[in-house]
């Protein structure tokens, strides 16, 4: 029995019950890859800039210095920096796997040319020796080895690496320097040969070792009646499987979370006591607008795991962040279907303490589009107890750290952050204030905050700057939100369904464009 091939793939964004962002889990491998090269620019930046920094020094402390060497060190470490630089600006949005394996072999081999041309340029002054391995050599194995490229790749940026050397003597040539003799050109090419061939035979052995991983993980891994098809991703708290289920036609999205290392076997039977009891409580929620829960419980390994429905769609953190802010009228719909979820929820006494846009999704649902879909219901708190974290922050007196709040700043209540009384429903409707402020705007709504503790007490003491809506929103709707960042929880809105309905009675309501949203998902990226 297969998994329906239109459900593991699309070429539009997809999260799997908002488990992971949906970039991460649509391009598996694209985040780590991301990281890791976004460490190698940040290191040759700092190195760099340390460099020059010395050169510029030198120049000062040893006035017998030679000036072509400390020109020479400076000029490289601005350009290393520049290009440094550049990269980390990319990569501040998201790019396909492929866009990021160009960048980075773009961006090694530019940097190898101008090592090699700087090497070049200081022969004639200081006439070192070339056997022995240059910064060049080191460049060569490090990109391989930090950067997760496939074999071929690897051969080719490393090659090309060490082949700006040749064209770093050509363009030394074209500028009028001296001829190098042969031998010279000889001692300088194959020490960086040498370790192209062995950051290529590093990488390979890297590939398989990985490939070999996965294949054995996927190969093994069976949980009672689901088939574990592959691994989609991974987060901070576990992974994230595509599976399917041994006797019905149905794909499904399965995330192990891992326990807490340093917990007593007493502290662990609490927390999978408190996090059965959780799931099974949002087990039982039926709103079409809040995502589907099918299993939980805990592997034979001692992991937890929920299975929840595969969905297609964008969560609202990638949609502003890729498309841009949306129309009031849009940000009334969603919050409209939003509140469905809540209500129902909130009837149960469930509260979903962390509401925010990664946590929402909107979704093609059969032949229905921009259906929301809320997502991790209430799991937040006993996940958030459960995995170590070192984020843990010093507020203001008065106020909690945010290692004991649960929730995710710029998006939670005054109530939760001072730690004065217990967060009920009506925190959420703070939440679902800011995520509105964040659709409209695509901005949180205390941006412009130094530093995280004084984003958390200006969401305790300060009015939202509400005349930021005022130009481009409906007027009644400004109102509105206004009550639902209101800082006491008993000026907020009584209830989820009674925000529904006044959701359902603004002006902007009325100007609903079916075709704009149709036209919106057909762009979807």
């Amino acid at each position: 029995m297969q998994v329906p091939t239109s459900m593991p793939e699309s070429p539009r964004l997809r999260s799997l019950a908002g488990l992971l962002p949906a970039a991460e889990l649509t391009n598996a491998g694209a985040s780590d890859a991301a990281s890791r090269l976004r460490i190698l620019a940040t290191v040759t930046l700092v190195a760099f800039a340390i460099i020059g920094l010395i050169a510029v020094l030198a120049s000062f402390a040893e006035p017998r210095a030679q000036p072509a060497v400390i020109q020479g060190m400076s000029a490289l470490a601005l350009k290393m920096v520049l290009a440094s630089g550049a990269m980390l600006w990319a990569l501040r949005r998201a790019w396909p796997p492929a866009v990021l394996d160009a960048l980075t072999a773009a961006y090694a081999i530019a940097t190898a040319l101008c090592m090699a041309m700087t090497e070049q340029e200081l022969t004639p002054v200081v006439g070192v020796p070339r056997w022995g391995v240059s910064g060049i050599g080191i460049w060569i194995v490090l990109v391989p080895l930090v950067y997760p490229f496939g074999p071929r790749a690897a051969a080719l940026v490393a090659t090309g690496c060490a082949s700006s050397v040749l064209v770093a003597y050509g363009l030394s040539r074209m500028n009028g320097l001296p001829a190098l003799p042969l031998a010279q050109l000889i001692e300088w090419l194959l020490p960086l040969y040498f370790c192209a061939g062995l950051a290529t035979a590093a990488a390979f052995s890297i590939h398989r070792y990985r490939a070999a991983l996965d294949d054995a993980r996927q190969q093994v891994r069976e949980l009672g009646r689901y088939h574990l098809e592959r691994r989609l991703g991974a987060g901070g708290m576990g992974e994230v499987w595509l599976a399917r289920h041994r006797l019905l036609p149905r794909a499904a999205a399965i995330k192990f979370i891992r326990q807490p290392k340093k917990s007593g076997n007493q502290d662990r039977a609490r927390l999978t006591r408190q996090f059965e009891a959780e799931a099974a409580a949002i087990s039982r929620l039926s709103a079409v607008n809040t995502v589907t829960l099918y299993d939980f419980g805990v592997s034979d390994q001692g992991e937890w795991y929920y299975v929840m429905e595969l969905l297609d769609g964008i969560d609202l953190q990638q949609a502003v962040e890729r498309h841009g802010p949306l129309s009031d009228w849009r940000v009334a719909r969603i919050l409209a279907q939003a509140c469905r979820s809540l209500s129902e929820a909130h009837q149960q006494g469930l509260v979903h303490r962390d509401l925010k846009p990664g946590n929402v999704m909107l979704c093609r649902l059969g032949d229905e589009i921009d259906v929301v879909k809320v997502l991790d219901f209430g799991l937040v708190q006993v996940l958030t107890s459960a995995v170590e974290t070192d984020d843990s922050v010093q507020l203001a007196p008065g106020m909690r750290g945010l290692s004991q709040a649960v929730g995710t700043p710029g998006y939670m209540a005054p109530e939760v952050l001072l730690g004065n009384r217990a967060p009920d429903h009506r925190a959420d409707l703070y939440a679902l204030g800011c995520l509105a402020w964040w659709l409209l705007t695509g901005r949180l709504v205390f941006d412009d905050a130094p530093d995280l503790e004084e984003e958390c007490v200006r969401h305790c003491s300060t009015p939202p700057p509400l005349e930021r809506l005022a130009t481009h929103c409906d007027p009644d709707f400004v109102e509105l939100i206004g009550q639902l960042l209101a800082k006491a929880p008993e000026e907020r809105p009584v209830t989820a369904d009674a925000l529904r309905r006044r959701l359902l009675r603004l002006a902007c309501w009325f100007r609903q464009d079916d075709a704009v949203i149709a036209a919106w998902w057909r762009d979807l990226r």
